[in-house]
């Protein structure tokens, strides 16, 4: 639910709106009419609105996110932190990965790009005054823009030794390119790419060096490093 900063009044193709809301579901494969994911929702500042969301009973299992995209403050809202992550789990069916892969332990990293000096430009020109930051950082030689996982910023990754681990990797971005995933102490540790924007590859288990994710993609990784430790 959002306040009302008395922003400025929706206009198409122009910043605005920038307290009112909806929700948009990348990956799934549902409905595009409302009660489900319906963009030209419009929800009002200080309302609330619930979403019923459908998925056929045969849907492939996979890592996929949600994010606002009301038109006019989607930018100022993704941009700002408001994504999510949202995991289709594995089955019993021919869709899934073996037994034994669905048995490993998984993290989920949700990967932001938090530039707050182009938040604080959008968030001017939409005449809302929650992101008038930048300048406050800057003249505390503070940085304006943070890569966050989970909204943590430079977390750690504890990992048990010769332990497989399952990354379901987000990235959550709205002005970068592509992250290129990948972890410390590569050339010890063993990495196996498992699907794509939530499909499993074929020709699976893949051995890479990196993961290439563009912009709102999604990958699952899994990770084996020959001695316990903790990684960023």
């Amino acid at each position: 639910m959002l306040e009302d900063e008395g922003g400025k009044s929706f206009l198409n193709n122009v910043i605005s709106a920038p307290n009112e809301t909806n929700l948009h579901f990348h990956g799934l494969h549902i409905s595009g009419e409302l009660p489900s994911d319906d963009t030209s929702l419009v929800i009002a500042p200080g309302d609330s609105y619930t979403y019923t969301i459908r998925l056929p009973h045969d849907h492939m299992p996979g890592t996929h996110w949600l994010h606002p995209h009301r038109h006019g403050s989607s930018a100022l809202q993704v941009g700002g932190g408001a994504v999510l992550a949202v995991i289709v789990e594995d089955d019993d069916t021919n869709q899934s990965p073996p037994a034994s892969i669905q048995a490993l332990p998984e993290q989920t990293l949700v990967v932001h790009d938090l530039n707050i000096r182009e938040l604080d430009k959008l968030s001017s020109r939409g005449e809302g005054t929650l992101w008038s930051r930048a300048s406050l950082l800057e003249s505390n030689n503070l940085p304006t823009r943070y890569y966050t996982v989970n909204g943590q910023l430079e977390p750690t990754v504890t990992l048990q030794a010769m332990q497989w681990t399952r990354m379901r990797i987000v990235w959550a971005a709205w002005r970068a390119g592509n992250l290129d995933w990948t972890i410390q102490d590569t050339a010890s540790c063993s990495l196996q790419l498992l699907s794509k924007d939530g499909i499993y590859v074929r020709n699976f288990p893949r051995e890479i060096d990196m993961a290439p994710i563009v912009p709102g993609g999604r990958a699952d990784v899994l990770v084996n490093c020959p001695t316990a430790g903790s990684f960023s």
